[in-house]
């Protein structure tokens, strides 16, 4: 009687300890993915793909036009010589720009989309 409850008292402990041992793997797993995410937010570029300028409105092109955020101009930098580029005419340029050290390629349109205003 004694052995075989003693047997059950063992099955019972390594189903717990089974069990303890899979809350424990799911939780590390749990914050790996929200360390992984948490990292990605914090390193994710921040360099938009794309720029769309309409004709005649910018002079010349500031690096702030391609950030997401403007907070982040201090890391980034011009590539492209940028003053190569006539702004006075329509078309798609490949712009690359430095950002913490690592090079992105943004396409840069310059599109005419507005009517002229007339004024009299």
């Amino acid at each position: 009687m004694k052995g075989r409850r003693i047997q059950r008292k063992n099955k019972e402990n390594k189903v717990i300890s089974n069990k303890k041992k899979i809350v424990l793997i799911i939780t590390i797993l749990i914050l790996l993915v929200i360390t992984a995410v948490i990292v990605y937010f914090i390193l994710k570029p921040r360099i938009k793909k794309e720029v769309i300028i309409e004709l005649g409105e910018t002079q010349q092109l500031q690096i702030e036009q391609f950030l997401e955020d403007e907070k982040y101009k201090d890391k980034a930098t011009f590539i492209t010589d940028t003053a190569q580029i006539d702004l006075s005419k329509t078309g798609e340029y490949d712009i690359k720009i430095k950002y913490n050290e690592k090079e992105f390629s943004v396409k840069l349109k310059v599109q005419d989309t507005k009517p002229p205003e007339v004024e009299f």
